[in-house]
């Protein structure tokens, strides 16, 4: 009788867990709902980009896509907006690597009735270069984190885009 009580229950765990499904993370850069028009969140990316003198690779109000050409980072933005790893490799050993690190950005937008949702990412290469050997050409490239805050200040940028129109 035991067994019967204890099949039952895992039964009805079973169909209480499978009957309400967990939707899967969604890949990418986080969305944000922005009550703003779409036309005044473009026109607040667009802004933003000629504000920073992003160079412009891509600029599709079509499908809500402004994408950068690859820009230098350095000094204090290099500092606040990307962690890249160090290079501890035996190349780099006797004297530090020259470090140059270059960006780009991608805004994606579109409407959904009279919101409009945001996706933000920030890529930022780090190139490590000393001088080249017989072995080496001395090149290192490296994947860097995003801190996040350029994202950040893009997205109050167009959120406030929307308090500018009230």
């Amino acid at each position: 009788m035991r067994h019967v009580a204890f099949a039952a229950a895992v039964l009805a765990i079973a169909t209480v867990a499978c009957g309400t499904p967990i939707a899967p993370a969604e890949p990418g850069p986080p969305r944000h709902a922005l009550r703003v028009p779409f036309d005044s969140a473009w026109a607040a990316a667009v802004g933003f980009f000629t504000g920073r003198k992003f160079p412009v690779e891509t600029m599709d109000r079509a499908s809500g896509s402004l994408v950068s050409a690859r820009f230098p980072v350095s000094g204090t933005d290099s500092a606040t907006w990307v962690r890249c790893p160090s290079i501890t490799t035996k190349m780099f050993e006797s004297a530090p690597p020259t470090r140059r690190l270059t960006g780009a950005v991608k805004v994606d937008l579109h409407a959904e009735g009279e919101t409009t949702i945001a996706r933000v990412t920030l890529a930022v290469t780090a190139l490590d270069q000393k001088p080249p050997s017989a072995d080496s050409t001395g090149l290192v490239t490296i994947d860097c984190a995003s801190t996040g805050v350029l994202e950040a200040a893009i997205i109050a940028h167009l959120r406030a885009a929307g308090n500018q129109m009230q």
